[in-house]
């Protein structure tokens, strides 16, 4: 009986381990970005031009649709690496929140409005949130060219050591994003708002996880990608 009871301790101790392996696996940047791109290449067509039910609740449905059909991607990719167990709250609390006149939102107000979240959160400074929504700015007036530019040699510049890593997710994610973008049909126009909003909401989503971070940044992209067609 005692062994009975010692090989069943053993069961759960090795199962508790696999499911915390499974939230603390390594994944870097790098990772981040490739596995990024990876959702966006195969979502649902009828999610990459989605054109108008995405203005019905300013991107909630649509939000939840995209998430929906993200995780199923990433768990048939690799289901024991990435931890999805999320959805689209966090994009909820955010419109709910800044949108209170329930407008239909533009993209410097996504950007603001996500920023603002994160710094009321604590997840960000006050620094990096002004030069996140100074960044979501400027990419509607910039090309390409400038945009990266910015991004590389411009952007958060004086970063203390302790947000460095949300700086490098949003740089990586940048070029990530529009090596990607320009090998794709839908084209991004001048100002390459797209490649910003893959930024801004993979920022959002490292609030959950690795896979979070994966997810809200093609959901991000996904959304602007539609709703610029339309300004």
């Amino acid at each position: 009986m005692k062994n009975l009871v010692l090989a069943f301790m053993a069961i759960l101790v090795v199962s508790f381990s696999f499911g915390q392996d499974k939230i603390k696996q390594n994944i870097d940047t790098k990772e981040i970005c490739t596995m990024h791109n990876k959702i966006i290449k195969k979502m649902d067509s009828k999610l990459i031009t989605a054109e108008g039910y995405i203005f019905d609740d300013n991107g909630i449905s649509y939000s939840k649709d995209v998430i929906s059909h993200a995780k199923e991607i990433l768990d048939q990719i690799d289901g024991n690496r990435y931890n999805t167990d999320f959805d689209e709250s966090i994009f909820i609390e955010i419109i709910q929140r800044h949108n209170s006149d329930n407008n239909v939102i533009n993209f410097s107000e996504l950007v603001s409005y996500s920023s603002n979240y994160l710094k009321e959160k604590g997840f960000i400074s006050k620094y990096l949130n002004s030069e996140l929504v100074s960044l979501g700015n400027k990419s509607i007036e910039y090309t390409t060219e400038e945009i990266l530019y910015y991004v590389e040699n411009e952007f958060a510049v004086d970063i203390s050591e302790n947000e460095l890593s949300k700086r490098n997710l949003i740089v990586e994610m940048v070029f990530s994003s529009n090596d990607f973008w320009e090998g794709e049909t839908q084209a991004m126009a001048d100002g390459d708002t797209v490649i910003i909003a893959d930024a801004v909401g993979a920022l959002v989503g490292s609030l959950l996880s690795p896979a979070g971070s994966i997810i809200y940044g093609a959901m991000y992209s996904l959304l602007e990608n539609n709703i610029k067609d339309h300004r």
